[in-house]
């Protein structure tokens, strides 16, 4: 099977039985998961399955065009089935002849084989799933030449699941067990401060924030609640803005939406968010605290960590829980990304989705 392809559109749904009022989608719905994660599954199982049979027709019936790969600190975009085949990534050039220049796994050894190693569901709404799947490489004789890890953002475009973006790190054997603590560091650092930047309605830490410069593409955004609205994602202000509107399904649409994918060029030196003015911050706090009376501040989540690294990339799942003043629990949200490290700064370089997993809101008793 190369694709799952799913008729229903969910936008037009009304929200499951359990929702409260003035609440978000979360986790514990199962139209949160029950179809969006098996269908990412065998998307993400077909895909290797054409990888380890050295089938680039294969793995192209994996993916959405346009498609977008980060083999290193840059996405490179292929708009059309047609261009991909004509020259693919070079992981994907099974000819055995593309050269290997900064990054190992790109070129592929005739004789090799590979090996499915791990597969690990990471966010997962009903339109967006984030995965992480690696495998081994082997040469003809069977040593171990290297590993790869891979994040996968697999998604649902008028009701076809496919692979819209993905990252991949080809790690040497000889080289596997290096402690990237300078990644892990900097994925902390800029959580916390993205998070204190709310916080505290502190324009100037939001401010102080640099994404990588290059070109970045994310799976972003979510169907359209209001006309300002991108297309994509969802992420947190799509959660929030389907609750106030009391339409919590209506950010998981998938019929007419051809792409998810953003993609843009940052300048060195863009600032992750040039200017918060305050009547913003009032109205997060406001939409922030859910069913609770007041909204306190929030935290990093507690198992935030980086997922793969290297050198110069790293893949990072996190995400924050809100907290009211006293703090309780409001919600909880994960997210799937890509770090990159340019000009001897680490930087957020894209997004593979988030997923809104717990809302209080939802919840019998919340306050």
């Amino acid at each position: 099977m190369s694709e799952t392809t799913t008729r229903r559109d969910l936008a037009q749904a009304e929200p499951p039985a359990g929702w409260r009022d003035g609440a978000m989608l979360d986790g514990r719905f199962a139209v949160a998961f029950g179809e969006s994660v098996p269908a990412a599954m065998a998307v993400a199982m077909a895909h290797f399955t054409a990888v380890a049979r050295r089938d680039l027709k294969g793995v192209a019936a994996t993916l959405h065009f346009p498609f977008a790969i980060y083999e290193g600190i840059e996405a490179d975009v292929y708009e059309t089935r047609e261009a991909f085949l004509e020259a693919p990534p070079r992981q994907f050039d099974f000819s055995g002849e593309a050269p290997a220049k900064g990054h190992g796994g790109l070129q592929v050894t005739a004789g090799s084989y590979d090996m499915l190693a791990g597969l690990e569901l990471l966010t997962f709404n009903p339109i967006n799933v984030g995965l992480a799947l690696s495998f081994t490489r082997h040469a003809p004789w069977g040593e171990k030449l290297e590993t790869c890890e891979g994040v996968y953002a697999v998604t649902n475009n008028d009701g076809r699941w496919a692979i819209q973006l993905c990252s991949t790190i080809f790690t040497p054997a000889f080289q596997e067990g290096v402690d990237y603590r300078d990644a892990v560091e900097a994925h902390l650092r800029h959580s916390r401060d993205w998070m204190m930047g709310w916080s505290h309605s502190d324009g100037e830490i939001l401010a102080s924030r640099r994404p990588s410069p290059g070109r970045h593409a994310s799976v972003s955004g979510g169907t359209k609640v209001r006309e300002a609205d991108p297309v994509g994602g969802p992420m947190a202000g799509n959660f929030l803005s389907s609750a106030r509107t009391r339409r919590p399904m209506s950010i998981y649409g998938a019929e007419g939406v051809a792409s998810r994918l953003s993609v843009r060029r940052i300048a060195t030196g863009e600032q992750a968010q040039s200017h918060t003015p305050q009547t913003q911050f009032d109205n997060f706090s406001n939409s922030a605290r859910g069913g609770f009376d007041k909204y306190g501040y929030t935290l990093v989540l507690p198992n935030q960590r980086v997922l793969h690294a290297t050198v110069d990339k790293a893949h990072t799942f996190g995400g924050y829980v809100r907290y009211t003043p006293a703090s309780e629990i409001i919600s909880e949200t994960r997210s799937l990304g890509i770090l990159t490290y340019v000009d001897q700064v680490w930087g957020a370089a894209g997004m593979l989705g988030q997923c809104l997993y717990r809302d209080r809101t939802n919840d019998a008793r919340h306050g």
